[in-house]
């Protein structure tokens, strides 16, 4: 009798290794995937829905997701056909990321105190030049380029990753992220969509391996 419940405790306690093992390289197999949320809130509430169902979940499924999120402490901001309305700001979007997602590490600065130390002027320059948009068009340009950066540098600071997706809080997603396409990524690989690119990189997301993600979320040091 001792002999049998000494094999039966040796059996299980190799089955229970094997299973630790599993787990472990199931671990290790799963990407470590970074989502950071740039520029200021303005419709999070209208558009959480989607990019919970169609951005974080597909991407939670083939890894672990961190998310991350820098923003402005605006009221308001100027709007697409003209004008300035009110935006829900950064208080609502710290508490639905807290309560909803992994969120990791964020940042609400101050956007009056970046605009008094930003130097705005070879980009109104440049603007003007080309006569391409108006001033204040320009300068929110900029704000958001600091914005983007600005996660880039909390996510990289965290890291490392295998992939990171790069999301705007007011956009509406229809279709799901192709979450296995973004895990399989190699490291200087970047995606981004084929629509309101204007000659250039569509500024409202992006999909990468680590070390295209953090020169895309750079870019305002090369203009």
């Amino acid at each position: 009798m001792r002999t049998r419940i000494v094999a039966v405790l040796v059996l299980a306690t190799r089955a229970a290794a094997l299973r630790r093992r599993d787990r472990a390289d199931e671990d290790a197999d799963r990407r470590r995937v970074a989502v950071a949320f740039w520029g200021i809130n303005r419709s999070l509430d209208k558009c959480w829905p989607s990019i919970k169902a169609r951005i974080l979940k597909p991407l939670e499924r083939v890894g672990a997701v961190s998310v991350f999120f820098h923003t402005f402490d605006v009221k308001t901001a100027s709007q697409l056909l003209g004008g300035v309305a009110a935006v829900p700001g950064a208080a609502p979007e710290l508490a639905l990321f807290r309560n909803q997602t992994n969120l990791v590490a964020w940042e609400v600065e101050d956007q009056a105190a970046f605009d008094a130390t930003a130097d705005f002027r070879a980009f109104l320059r440049a603007r003007r030049a080309n006569r391409l948009y108006d001033d204040a068009t320009v300068r929110n340009l900029v704000r958001a380029l600091h914005s983007l950066r600005a996660v880039t540098e909390i996510w990289t600071a965290h890291g490392p990753f295998d992939a990171v997706v790069y999301v705007r809080p007011d956009m509406h997603f229809a279709t799901p992220i192709d979450a296995a396409r973004v895990a399989a990524l190699g490291p200087r690989e970047l995606l981004t969509v084929d629509w309101g690119r204007d000659d250039g990189l569509n500024d409202r997301f992006a999909a990468g391996g680590p070390v295209a993600a953090a020169k895309f979320g750079r870019r305002l040091e090369k203009l």
